[in-house]
């Protein structure tokens, strides 16, 4: 019989590996030719599906080494590869699988037969190797490590599309992006590395409480962890790639920038807590709080069905990062699992309505907005879609009731004041939440006539609409809690084993679910206002904001790579080619003077003793008048010099 613990390893590593089992196979050139190959990826995610499933419930409530491997040791500095389980994420571990096997079975639909199918799936095999690579982590080494894997993946998956100039743009711009959270993280690990030959999460916990880490070195990096973090979330000033993203498949939406890699920011942040000053903390608080704000108004009047839902999933974001630096783990954890499930669904259902209306625009005569003629003819859908939406806005019964619930009775037990214009946002984001999900509610599934049906027969597969209904279904209360009104009451004590383990869950309240239930109910008549009255506002639809950040901020710094471009070719380089090709000039004129001037005048010496040897040799004959008469000549010569001289 085989010990829990052995089968709680064993389950882990086949949840790592076979879907990197998954990516080596599909790199085969075989593997391309025929579906049946694509098949066989299929079933080995899925087969990763059910062993994070198994792994969750044989887990612990305590955090475990499994295992470790020394990498790299150099002198006092150690990095280690290992499988660790950690309790407050072990259930993200098993959202990750699960919602990639959906996305998967998506996938097979949404693509259709198109071609070179087989190198997106190959892409999504290599984003979820690294997604859980990363969530096993022991340290930061291996965690950076996870970190590029899922950043490079997504760069690919959202430039699948990539014949056409925007979804090669989009895939540019998440790159760059990050790549600025990945210096800042590169920054913050080699500095605790350099400082305390470690990298491991619990070694740099304790070293940290000891005060073995001078504060100055705590400070720079910290910040290097704040700028990952914001990079990863798509908080401000580095937000504009993800709605940028948009442009790539709608099932990668649903899986990456709504549940996998968007929160592996989060998921930073409670590794390196510890490690965090109050300055890194208010200065969390403060960005993700204004984030939160400018994204959910920017979701208000969106236009763009996809756009909207990405503001939504930054202002999302932004509120469990406010959540999280104000002591709230628990209550963040709690949102960031109800927004995968909810969130995923809704970028899912979204897909959908595109293929069904060809185009993401909400306002436009015959787009989504107006779908209620053939969404009658799809209740799963409908319902599907009321249920994913009442999740988003927190209405009872829902996962995000009980976590929104958490998260705003950990601002007011944080001791804010209403003083403070970040606590008002607090409170303000989820009324904006709700009011936009009601507006996209009334915009889609109420208005629309029968003309819009003309010529549209496309019906969608079970596969396709099967994958929304189970999301919606996650999305209710049972996800979290066993009291649809008490987030504290989750399945851990039930069964046995570790569940939302992170920071200290507070016990609802009567006062806290009516202050929860008034904001949802104002949010949503907000929304039906804003739909009565077509209210819109221009500016935010053209992306005012994104694009004053690109003309103030990021273009101002490709101007000025440009110009360091152009004055590294036209006149650093040319400069060093004008030196080089004088150098070459002169080397050619010394060469012949070497060789005519120098070298022929040694020659012509030369020639000119070898002759007057000869001569030489003659005027030797041992006779005194000889010598008398040339030595008389050659006194006359310098006579007839000097006086020449002298004249």
């Amino acid at each position: 019989m085989i010990a829990v613990m052995d089968l709680t390893f064993l389950m882990l590593i086949c949840t790592l590996a076979l879907p990197l089992i998954s990516f080596l196979w599909l790199c085969l050139p075989v593997t391309a030719t025929r579906k049946p190959y694509l098949h066989v990826a299929g079933i080995l995610n899925g087969l990763a599906g059910f062993s994070s499933l198994v792994y969750f419930l044989s887990s612990g409530s305590r955090l475990y080494r499994y295992a470790s491997w020394e990498w790299i040791k150099v002198k006092a500095w150690n990095l280690q590869f290992g499988l660790v389980h950690y309790p407050e994420t072990a259930f993200l571990v098993f959202t990750v699988s699960l919602l990639s096997l959906f996305v998967w079975i998506y996938s097979l639909a949404y693509l259709g037969v198109k071609e070179d199918r087989h190198r997106y799936f190959r892409h999504l095999s290599l984003f979820i190797f690294g997604m859980q690579w990363l969530l096993v982590a022991p340290g930061l080494g291996q965690f950076f490590m996870g970190w590029e894997l899922i950043g490079i993946a997504s760069y690919l998956l959202i430039g699948f599309y990539r014949e056409t100039l925007d979804e090669a743009s989009a895939a540019s711009s998440a790159f760059m992006h990050n790549r600025v959270g990945d210096l800042g993280l590169l920054t913050a690990v080699s500095i605790l590395l350099l400082a305390g030959g470690t990298a491991d999460f619990t070694a740099l916990s304790d070293l940290a409480s000891e005060g073995m880490y001078a504060e100055s070195l705590l400070v720079i990096a910290g910040f290097g962890f704040v700028i990952a973090s914001l990079a990863k979330s798509a908080q401000f000033p580095l937000h504009a790639w993800l709605p940028a993203a948009m442009a790539g498949p709608t099932p990668i939406s649903a899986l990456i920038h709504a549940a996998t890699l968007v929160v592996s920011g989060i998921v930073l942040l409670l590794r390196i807590k510890p490690l965090l000053l109050p300055i890194h903390l208010d200065l969390l608080y403060g960005i993700a709080g204004l984030t939160a704000l400018m994204a959910a108004v920017m979701a208000l009047f969106q236009t763009d069905l996809k756009k909207l839902l990405a503001w939504s999933t930054i202002s999302q974001l932004g509120w469990m990062i406010m959540a999280l630096s104000k002591g709230g783990e628990y209550a963040s954890l709690q949102h960031l699992y109800a927004h995968a499930y909810f969130k995923s669904g809704l970028f899912l259902l979204a897909g959908i309505f595109i293929l069904f209306a060809q185009h993401a625009e909400l306002n436009e005569p015959g787009s989504i907005r107006g779908l209620k003629p053939w969404l009658l003819n799809h209740k799963v859908l409908r319902w599907s879609g009321i249920v994913l939406l009442c999740a988003l806005s927190g209405f009872p019964l829902t996962a995000a009731f009980l976590s929104k619930e958490q998260i705003l009775m950990g601002f007011a037990a944080s001791h804010q004041t209403w003083s403070d214009p970040l606590y008002w946002i607090s409170f303000l984001v989820p009324l904006l939440t709700a009011a936009y999900a009601a507006r996209l509610y009334f915009t889609v599934f109420h208005t629309g006539s029968e003309e819009l049906l003309l010529g549209k027969t496309w019906k969608a597969t079970a596969s396709l609409w099967m994958i929304p209904f189970l999301l919606a279904l996650f999305s209710l209360f049972p996800l979290l809690s066993l009291n649809p009104f008490e987030g504290t009451k989750n399945w851990g004590p039930v069964l046995g084993f570790g569940f939302y383990q992170a920071g200290n869950p507070i016990p609802a309240s009567t006062q806290w679910l009516l202050i929860s239930l008034a904001l949802t109910l104002s949010g949503w008549i907000v929304g039906f206002l804003l739909f009565r009255f077509n209210l819109q506002l221009p500016f935010l639809n053209r992306r005012y904001w994104t694009e004053h950040l690109q003309a103030g901020l990021i273009r101002p710094v490709f101007a000025a790579g440009r110009g360091f471009s152009f004055a590294d070719r036209r006149i650093l380089d040319a400069g060093i080619e004008t030196l080089s090709r004088s150098v070459v000039v002169l080397a050619h004129v010394f060469k012949l003077v070497d060789r005519h001037l120098i070298d022929g005048g040694l020659r012509l010496f030369n020639k000119a003793l070898y002759h007057a040897g000869p001569w030489g040799a003659t005027t030797s004959e041992g006779k005194l008048q000889g010598y008398l008469a040339r030595t008389a000549l050659v006194l006359m010569v310098l006579v007839g010099l000097v006086m020449m001289y002298l004249d």
